[in-house]
C-alpha cells in the first residue's frame, strides 16, 4: 500500500521530478538492509522468511488451541455424572475388605474398624459392564450389639439405580462431625442415612431399629 502511494505521487508530478523521485528510491533500495541481504544469498530466503514466521504462530496457536480443547473436554467427562441402571453394571464378591480397598487405592475412606473383633462382614464391588471399573464397594458388617450395618461407597459423579431410593427417602438433616451434612430416614423396617465427604458417597442401611434416627450413632462411629 504504502509503495502504490508512493507511486501516484511520483506519477502526479513532471517528468524531471518522477527522474529525480525514482533516482531517490533506487538509492534507498540500494542502501537498505535488506537488499544486502538479498545479494549475500537467495532472494526467495528473504522473501519466505517472513511467511514462515507467520506459520509457525498460526501453527502454534493451533497446537494450545488443541491443548485447551483436551484440557476441558477431559475436565467436562471426569466432573460429569454417570449413571448405571440394571445391566450395564456387574457384582462380584471382594477378597479385600473396604479398609484394604482404601489403602490399597491411597484413598481416604471412612469404614468401621471392627474387623477383629465382628463376628461377621461381606465385601461385594459392582463395576462397569463395558470397561470393569470399579463404580461402587459394598461392605456388610455387624456391630457389637448385633446390628447388621450395610456400607455403600461411591464416587460422588456417579448414579446407581439401587441407590435413587435414598434421596426421597432421606430428607431429614443431621450435622455430623467435619461439618458434614447427613441426610436420614427411614421406615417401618429399616434406617437409612447418607452423606458425601471428599467426592465420595456414602450409604448406610441397618433394619429393625428401635427408632430411625439410631442410625447417627453408627453415623458418628463411622465418622470418628
Amino acid at each position: 500500500m504504502k509503495d502504490k502511494r508512493i507511486n501516484e505521487l511520483i506519477e502526479s508530478g513532471n517528468e524531471e521530478r518522477k527522474s529525480q523521485s525514482w533516482q531517490a528510491i533506487s538509492s534507498r533500495i540500494d542502501a537498505s538492509p535488506i537488499n544486502e541481504i538479498q545479494d549475500n544469498g537467495p532472494q526467495t530466503a528473504v522473501l519466505c522468511r517472513p511467511k514462515i514466521f507467520i506459520f509457525s504462530g498460526a501453527a502454534l496457536a493451533v497446537v494450545i488451541a488443541l491443548v485447551l480443547f483436551f484440557c476441558l473436554y477431559d475436565f467436562t467427562n471426569n466432573n460429569q455424572t454417570r449413571f448405571f441402571s440394571v445391566g450395564e453394571y456387574n457384582s462380584a464378591v471382594s477378597d479385600i475388605n473396604l479398609k484394604e480397598y482404601s489403602e490399597k487405592n491411597g484413598l481416604n475412606l471412612f469404614y468401621f474398624d471392627w474387623y477383629g473383633q465382628t463376628e461377621y462382614y461381606y465385601d461385594t464391588v459392582y463395576t462397569d459392564g463395558g470397561t470393569g471399573e470399579i463404580i461402587c464397594f459394598e461392605e456388610i458388617i455387624a456391630s457389637g450389639s448385633g446390628d447388621l450395618i450395610t456400607l455403600y461407597v461411591k464416587e460422588s459423579n456417579i448414579d446407581i439405580d439401587f441407590l435413587d431410593f435414598y434421596a426421597d427417602l432421606c430428607t431429614t438433616e443431621y450435622n455430623a462431625a467435619e461439618s458434614i451434612t447427613v441426610y436420614y430416614g427411614g421406615n417401618s423396617s429399616c434406617a437409612y442415612a447418607t452423606f458425601g465427604y471428599e467426592n465420595y458417597s456414602y450409604y448406610l442401611a441397618i433394619p429393625y431399629l428401635e427408632e430411625t434416627d439410631d442410625i447417627l450413632t453408627y453415623v458418628d462411629m463411622l465418622l470418628n
